[in-house]
């Protein structure tokens, strides 16, 4: 009996030792697939959108006080440059005017009957006569000045274009103090279309390129801007930067205010493209996993552009470095990594 029992109690202590896990240092390391890090070249269009806006723009006010005698235009009149626009009435301007002209005209006869009598030795002071052409001076520049504000009655184009908004009607008091314009003038016959280019596609810009864009008044049409100006500087708030596009619209066929689905094209020589599965994105930062060494490095990356599966990364990683495939936010930094 007794022997018995001791054969059962080291038949338990085998079968315990068997079912007792591994030591640490026996137990494996799981397998990692990882990817070599190389540098890719692309090339290809992003879609960004723009705004058209007229070439040029500009509110016409009035820059005298009057009443408004006529109008020759309304909204949609196209007008060349120097046409008349609308013309004031201003009779207290004109009084002035034709005061300071006869004002000219009496110092005119006595600055003359001076140098007249200055002609015989001791009738008449030098002074007086210099006094006398001083004053004629000043009164001739006074009735330019006048003939210039009276001109400014007549209120003429300063481009060709087509007026876009009227404020006023005839026999309206306006002033150049006046909170509205009279009327609004946009030249349309050329438009800028002006896009927010992001950081990293903005490397390749090249003035004098032609873009195609589309806009949603013609579905499937495609026009042609050319890139002409660029901001110089990155807006700090939007991390874009302004770029404009000079558009040909002599039809008319495009209206300012629109707009627009710009295909910007982007060309980057020496870049790093990864699987969308390499990056880790927290609520705090965006990173990949190197393995270094056989233990897991972390690395913050900023995105660029996506090309499929594929995503262009910029940050602190060197060409040959090894990346998780399939990078999770389990693994930890500096974690032993059994990589392939």
């Amino acid at each position: 009996m007794r022997r018995a029992a001791l054969f059962a109690l080291l038949i338990h202590g085998c079968q315990a030792q068997s079912d007792a896990p591994p030591p640490p240092e026996a137990r494996s390391t799981p397998v990692i697939e990882t990817f070599s890090l190389a540098v890719a070249s692309v090339e290809m269009t992003v879609s960004l959108p723009g705004e058209l806006s007229p070439y040029e723009a500009v509110d016409i006010r009035a820059r005298v006080s009057g009443l408004i005698s006529a109008l020759s235009v309304d909204r949609g009149s196209k007008v060349r440059k120097d046409d008349v626009l609308l013309r004031l009435r201003a009779p207290e301007l004109s009084a002035q005017r034709a005061e300071a002209q006869a004002r000219s005209r009496t110092q005119e006869s006595t600055l003359k009957r001076l140098e007249e009598a200055a002609q015989t030795p001791g009738a008449v002071a030098t002074n007086e006569v210099d006094i006398a052409r001083t004053t004629l001076e000043a009164e001739r520049a006074r009735t330019a000045s006048l003939e210039a504000l009276e001109s400014y009655t007549s209120i003429r184009a300063p481009f060709a274009g087509i007026v876009t908004k009227r404020y006023v009607h005839p026999g309206a008091l306006v002033s150049p103090t006046d909170r509205d314009p009279l009327l609004r003038l946009e030249d349309v016959s050329r438009l800028r279309l002006t896009v927010a280019v992001p950081e990293h596609a903005s490397g390749s810009l090249t003035l004098g390129e032609s873009v195609p864009f589309t806009v949603a008044a013609y579905p499937g049409e495609r026009f042609m801007g050319v890139i002409q100006r660029s901001a110089g500087s990155i807006d700090t708030t939007t991390r874009t930067l302004p770029v404009e596009l000079d558009v040909a619209n002599a039809d008319n066929r495009l209206a300012p205010g629109s707009y627009a689905q710009v295909a910007w094209p982007v060309r980057h020589e020496r870049t790093f493209m990864v699987p969308r599965t390499a990056l880790v994105q927290t609520a705090t930062r965006l990173f990949v996993i190197c393995v270094r060494e056989g233990k897991a490095a972390r690395v913050e990356v900023r995105r660029g552009l996506t090309r499929g599966d594929d995503v262009e990364i910029f940050g602190e990683v060197r060409e040959g470095d090894r990346l998780i495939k399939r990078a999770s936010e389990d693994i930890a930094e500096g974690a032993t990594v059994n990589a392939t």
